[in-house]
Parts: structure tokens; sequence; C-alpha cells
């Protein structure tokens, strides 16, 4: 089964957004959440024809979207992809399972370490089509594997780091995010430590981990509670760090 995960490192660097409609995508989005959720229940079910079903109907609306939102939602089509393949593996079809792997890959997913360790895909692992398939994305996703083939650290490297500056407290999508979720209530007072924490604890209850589901198409703060809070669920890899960081570019102190 497939499951997604955020780097929390890289979500600091990112810029925080409010979610705009969804009108260039024609609604694609709640589209997209729904129908992953039902394929979850398939692959649960293992109900490969009401899989199939589920993945023609995205396909169809996936086909009518322009380019930069199909870029968007690439992790939807290769995730339905995956699921397809350990549905079909789990129902001892090792062929159609291997086909869907192969468009998984194709369409770019990339988590070696997740597919060799993917029970669900065990009885495939011996077999040379899977290898042929698997052993390629070692050198882009298997990551312990690629820091063991660097170099020494050059400690002669005194090279900056990047500039970097917070967006202005007066950018609309950061007074949306820090007004909308109340931030500066739940932040409370004291010092910058303390605020920061209860931030945090107030995201970890909100949104607790949850492995079981991917993370919405719109990966941001205001996206990810919505999505959560409407559907009574967790996400893989939650930016709480979004939440920190929109907070403190919008005017709060730490």
């Amino acid at each position: 089964m497939k499951k997604i995960t955020l780097i929390l490192g890289a979500v600091v660097l990112m810029r925080v957004q409010v979610p705009a409609q969804d009108t260039a995508a024609g609604g694609f989005a709640g589209f997209a959440e729904d129908n992953h959720a039902q394929m979850v229940k398939a692959y649960e079910k293992r109900d490969i024809a009401g899989y199939g079903r589920l993945l023609d109907e995205f396909l169809a609306r996936w086909e009518k979207l322009d380019s930069a939102t199909k870029k968007n939602f690439s992790g939807y089509r290769f995730d339905a992809y995956y699921n397809f393949a350990c549905t079909y593996a789990l129902e001892n079809q090792p062929k159609p399972a291997l086909d869907y792997l192969e468009k998984s890959i194709r369409a770019g997913y990339s988590n070696y370490t997740h597919i060799v360790h993917d029970s669900d895909l065990f009885a495939l692992r011996n077999g040379q089509r899977f290898r042929d398939l698997v052993d390629p994305l070692r050198e882009v996703g298997d990551f312990p594997y690629i820091l063991g083939k660097g170099r020494r650290y050059d400690l002669t490297d005194h090279r900056p780091l990047p500039a970097f500056q917070y967006q202005a407290a007066t950018d609309t999508n950061l007074m949306a995010l820090r007004n909308g979720l109340h931030l500066d209530s739940i932040a409370g007072g004291g010092s910058d430590v303390t605020r920061v924490i209860r931030l945090l604890h107030w995201m970890h209850d909100l949104i607790p981990h949850d492995g079981n589901h991917s993370n919405p198409a719109v990966r941001n703060a205001m996206s990810l509670v919505a999505v959560c809070k409407r559907d009574h669920r967790g996400a893989a890899g939650v930016g709480l760090l979004r939440l920190r960081w929109g907070w403190r570019a919008s005017g709060g102190r730490a």
C-alpha cells in the first residue's frame, strides 16, 4: 500500500498559502481526494473490478486537465497505479500487478525503500521483471544508499548559506492563515519557545499521523486542516512547520 511522507525540513522553505478556489482544475481537487478514498476502500476489499472502475473514472478526468494541473496532481495518479498493483498482487495476479507497478514508476513514483519493503508486493520480489523495474530506482530513491556512495565532506568549503527573508506580515495569504486558524490565540503568551510548542501540540492533536491516507493534493496548512477536519482523518506527513512559519512570517514573534 502506498504511503506518502512529507519532508518537513523542506516544508520550511516553501511558501505557505491559502488554497485558491479550484476553478482552474474544474473541481478536480475534491474529486481526486474522494476518488482516492474510494480506491483505498476497494484495495482493502481486494475489489479489482471496483478499483478498475474508479481508476477509469480518474483517468478520464485526468486527461481533461491542462499540463500545469496534471503536474500539481501527479501524486494521485502514481498513487492510483501503485495501489492497484498492490491489489492485484494480493490477489496473486503477478502480471497485472507488475503492469501497474510499471505504470506507477513511469508516472513518477520513485520510493525504492517503500517498494522493496511493502508486504503487499513480497510475492513479486524475486522475479526478474520486478528487479528490472525497481533496481534503477535505488539511484534516486534509496537515500541511505545514495549517501553511502558520497565522498567525504570538504571541511574547507565555507560557502555561505543561501539568503532568505520572511514574507511581509501584510501578505494576504499569511494573514488569512494566521487569522483563519486563530494562531495567536493558540500560541498564547510566554516565551517564543513556549508559544511554538503550543502550536506544535495543537497541530499534533488536530491532525494525527495516519499512514493509511495520502496527503491532500494542495499541500499547505489550510488545505491539510480543512480536509482532515472534514473527513475526520489524519495525514501521512503533516506540514506542522508550515503553520509555525506562516504564523511567524505574518507577525508572530517566534
